[in-house]
């Protein structure tokens, strides 16, 4: 009987760890897979940046004025460099520190983020349809209703 127990505990112990490693696993390979997908969006992102500061150049170039060609050229410029640190990772690490150094300003952003968002969302939204149950929301008036609409400030209160 001792020797059975033993056998259990074994069994359940390398039952566990074989379990532990294929959860060890499955975390690295989705680990594995995001920041492939994250890495993915990135170059994405940092691709369509340095086609819209091509366009950008392209508008400035065909432009002809100066002014609005020295503006053009200047946020195709922007619009480049921000592609570029979002590329080698800088923009990223730079958020991060931002992030670090002032958590109560990212928090309050994310707050006001939120806020803005719920706000578009509920201005967004369609009318609910009115329920069945629901009274109608004008009564009829008028001699053959019995009731005479009159404005709020005719209204005259008995006296008491």
């Amino acid at each position: 009987m001792p020797r059975m127990t033993e056998d259990i505990k074994t069994n359940a112990r390398d039952a566990a760890e074989q379990l532990k490693a294929g959860a060890r696993q499955a975390i690295d390979t989705g680990r594995a897979e995001a920041g492939e997908r994250i890495e993915e969006a990135k170059d994405d992102i940092a691709r369509q940046a340095s086609d819209t500061a091509d366009a950008l150049r392209k508008a400035a170039d065909d432009s002809g004025r100066e002014i609005p060609s020295r503006v053009l050229e200047a946020l195709a410029q922007t619009v480049e460099r921000t592609a570029g640190r979002l590329r080698d990772g800088s923009l990223m690490q730079d958020a991060g520190a931002f992030a670090r150094r002032n958590p109560a300003t990212v928090i309050a952003g994310a707050f006001l983020a939120g806020f803005a968002a719920t706000r578009f969302a509920r201005a967004s939204a369609t009318p609910a349809p009115q329920a069945a149950t629901e009274a109608p929301p004008m009564l009829a008036t008028g001699p053959a209703s019995g009731l005479v609409s009159r404005p709020p400030h005719s209204i005259r209160r008995p006296r008491a």
